[in-house]
């Protein structure tokens, strides 16, 4: 089996543990995690590279062969709708917590000199992991976060596309460049709708979508309420 390479990484220092929240709260949005129009900068960003090749990222080749082994038998023996239909598509993140110590491991010999906290180098085996919310369960986890593209127009909910995130980083920030990477991926394929919760309740984001051939159906955030129009189902 394959074993993580243990290095050290000066100056690190052990990940605090994030604030306390309330059962059924709202995580305190963290200041290092706060960037006023960031999904904007980023929609803006890619729209002037549209009809390029997305730059390559190491879930590239898991990718290609999900479409290739999967995907693309699937859709051939119609589990994914008929051929004249258009794709629904549903996008969400989820946490996935490391196996690994937030603490790292000491190299040091200060414990045995009685030194039970100093500021030595630490080998840490997941470094990229770090303190993320999980909103479904209401808790902070150590890890990173896994975003999700899917077929929603069937009962075969197949992934489409799979992409890991730093835990920190928003879905609706990492969903702008996953939709570009979705939409080179499967540029032969024709889409209809995009699903998504009230973390992509974002204006940009809609333009987005519908500049990839999308239809957004995003629930609206509560947070959102004084720029509503509408009352009823379309409020």
């Amino acid at each position: 089996a394959h074993r993580p390479t243990w290095r050290p990484v000066q100056g690190r220092q052990p990940a605090a543990a994030p604030p306390g929240v309330a059962r059924g709260g709202k995580a305190p949005e963290l200041q290092e995690n706060r960037h006023p129009g960031i999904v904007s900068r980023m929609v803006t960003r890619i729209s002037n590279r549209l009809g390029q090749t997305p730059p390559r990222r190491p879930e590239d080749t898991l990718n290609r062969i999900l479409k290739e082994v999967f995907v693309e038998p699937s859709r051939v023996k119609g589990l994914l709708g008929s051929p004249e239909d258009r794709l629904d598509v549903a996008m969400d993140g989820t946490a996935v917590r490391s196996g690994a110590s937030r603490y790292g491991k000491k190299t040091c010999s200060c414990h045995k000199q009685g030194i039970y906290r100093c500021t030595c180098p630490r080998v840490y085996s997941d470094q990229e992991a770090d303190w993320g919310w999980d909103s479904y369960r209401e808790e902070y986890y150590f890890g990173h976060s896994l975003f999700v593209f899917a077929a929603a127009g069937t009962t075969h909910n197949l992934a489409l596309y799979l992409r890991m995130a730093s835990s920190r980083r928003h879905d609706s920030v990492i969903s702008t460049y996953a939709l570009w990477e979705l939409r080179s991926l499967y540029a032969y394929l024709r889409f209809r709708y995009l699903l998504g919760d009230s973390a992509f309740d974002a204006y940009a984001l809609y333009q987005h979508a519908l500049a990839l051939d999308f239809k957004p159906i995003i629930d609206l955030n509560k947070t959102n309420s004084g720029n509503r129009q509408y009352t009823g189902p379309l409020n």
